[in-house]
Parts: C-alpha cells; sequence; structure tokens
C-alpha cells in the first residue's frame, strides 16, 4: 500500500501536460492492485487462513485495498473531470490508512506471539 502511494505521489507531479498518460498509469496501478488484493485473498482462502481470521482483518487486508485500487483505476479513467482529484485523494487515503492499520496489526500480532 505504502509503495502505490509513492507511485501515485509520482505520478501526480510528473511534468506531462497531457492527462491521458498519468491516467493510464492510475488504471494499469489500480487493475494490478486488484490482481494483488485478489491473489491475497486467494492465498488466504487456500491457506485456510480466511476461516481464522477476524472479519476486521479479511476487511483491511484484501476488501479495503481492493476499494481503494478501483477507485484508482476508475480517478484513472475519468482524470479530466474535477472529481477525478477527489476519487484520487480517496483512494491514497484508503491505501494509507489500510497500510498504517496493517502494520500496527502485525506488528501487534508479531509482539503477542512472542510473548507466548
Amino acid at each position: 500500500a505504502f509503495s502505490v502511494v509513492l507511485a501515485t505521489s509520482l505520478i501526480g507531479v510528473l511534468p506531462i501536460s497531457d492527462w491521458r498518460i498519468p491516467g493510464f498509469l492510475l488504471v494499469a496501478i489500480g487493475l494490478l492492485g486488484v490482481l494483488y488484493s485478489w491473489r491475497v485473498w486467494s492465498r488466504m482462502v487456500q491457506g485456510g487462513i480466511a476461516k481464522s481470521i477476524d472479519l476486521e482483518d479479511r476487511v483491511w487486508y484484501t476488501m479495503v485495498p481492493a476499494a481503494a485500487y478501483l477507485i484508482l483505476a476508475a480517478s484513472g479513467i475519468t482524470l479530466d473531470t474535477p472529481v477525478a482529484s477527489a476519487a484520487l485523494a480517496v483512494g491514497v487515503c484508503l491505501l494509507l490508512l489500510a497500510g498504517i492499520r496493517n502494520a500496527w496489526d502485525m506488528t501487534t500480532w508479531i509482539v503477542l506471539r512472542r510473548e507466548q
């Protein structure tokens, strides 16, 4: 999530006057992110851990990032409209929240497992 936020920020500061190239890059990042989220979910199901983890973790590890990636792709498609910048901001903020939350969740899980 953090690397996508960085890549999206770099796309936002490209010195290009044509919106098609940044739009294409955002669509590509968004679609790749959706595919990655699907892969994470399928690995969770195949590994049997999807049933053992809380709904909250399933939502934050797969569904929230997938929604954010879809929003990024949609903003790339509509990049020349006023709504696109708001959608882009929402997508990036969702990825930041998911990244921070998931990093905190993993850290506390590791610390708690170590103490047992």
